[in-house]
C-alpha cells in the first residue's frame, strides 16, 4: 500500500506517517466510531504490516517547487506529480524486495493526497 500524505500540496511529510498513538484500536475501543475506524487503522502501519501489507510513504516537492506552472513548456508544472509517479515506478520496481507483490500495488491518499491519486489514476504516464 502506498500512502500519499495531504497538506493541500503546501506542507506536511511521509516522515510524520504512523508516528501517534491515538489512532490505535485502543483508542476507539470504548466509542461508537466503527465507520471511523477502518480509515484510522489504514493510517497506522504497525497493524496492516502485522496482516502482511507493505506500506510505502512517499514524499513529493511542494508549494511553488512542486505545483508552479509558467504555462508554457519553459515549466510545464507540476512537478509534484512527477515526483508521486517516478515513486509509483520505484515501488513496483523494488516492492518484491520488500516483501511485497508488484501486481498487487494500492495508491491510497488523504487530502491532496487523495486528490493527488485521483490525477494519477487518470495519468497515462501512472499506468503500469
Amino acid at each position: 500500500m502506498v500512502y500519499v500524505h495531504g497538506g493541500g500540496f503546501l506542507i506536511d511529510s511521509a516522515v510524520k506517517y504512523g508516528d501517534r498513538e491515538e489512532f490505535s484500536p485502543e483508542y476507539f475501543k470504548d466509542m461508537n466510531l466503527f465507520l471511523l475506524l477502518p480509515f484510522k487503522l489504514c493510517l497506522r502501519e504497525k497493524y496492516l504490516c502485522c496482516h502482511g501489507v507493505v506500506v510505502v510513504t512517499i514524499q513529493y516537492r511542494l508549494g511553488l517547487l512542486g505545483f508552479f506552472s509558467s504555462g508554457d513548456e519553459v515549466c510545464a508544472g507540476n512537478l509534484g506529480l512527477w515526483d508521486m509517479t517516478m515513486a509509483l515506478r520505484w515501488v513496483q520496481d523494488n516492492i518484491k524486495a520488500f516483501g511485497g507483490d508488484p501486481n498487487r500495488v494500492t495508491v491510497v491518499g488523504q487530502s491532496a493526497g487523495g486528490a493527488s491519486v485521483d490525477m494519477l489514476a487518470i495519468s497515462p504516464h501512472s499506468r503500469g
